[in-house]
């Protein structure tokens, strides 16, 4: 995907969610501007929109079906991500561990 893409997705059809069946969503090496990755960028920093990658979609483009419901869930004991590991206290620290939900959440 380039960025003309990403904005088509984005500005024209209001996309909360992007993703792809491949490892990289976007063209590699980048095709639009300076960046590694402009897409990303775009769509991660400037709209707050998500990316799924490296997801089996074979069955639902053999039943032709152009239209799902997608549930992306975290494991309970996570609570917050953090993307850069450098402002953290190495890898370990890249995310949060919490025994139990926050007050209000349920979990099955």
């Amino acid at each position: 995907m380039n960025l003309a893409a990403a904005r088509w997705l984005i500005e024209e059809h209001g996309s909360v969610l992007v993703g792809s069946d491949t490892s990289m969503l976007e063209v590699f090496p980048a095709v639009d501007g300076d960046s590694w990755h402009p897409v990303h960028e775009y769509l991660l920093v400037d709209h707050g929109v998500h990316i799924a990658e490296l997801h089996y979609l074979e069955d639902l483009a053999s039943d032709r079906r152009y239209e799902f419901c997608y549930v992306a869930l975290l494991p309970k004991h996570i609570v917050r991500l953090n993307s850069r590991p450098e402002a953290s206290n190495g890898p370990e620290q890249a995310f949060e561990r919490r025994s139990s939900l926050p007050s209000g959440c349920v979990a099955d």
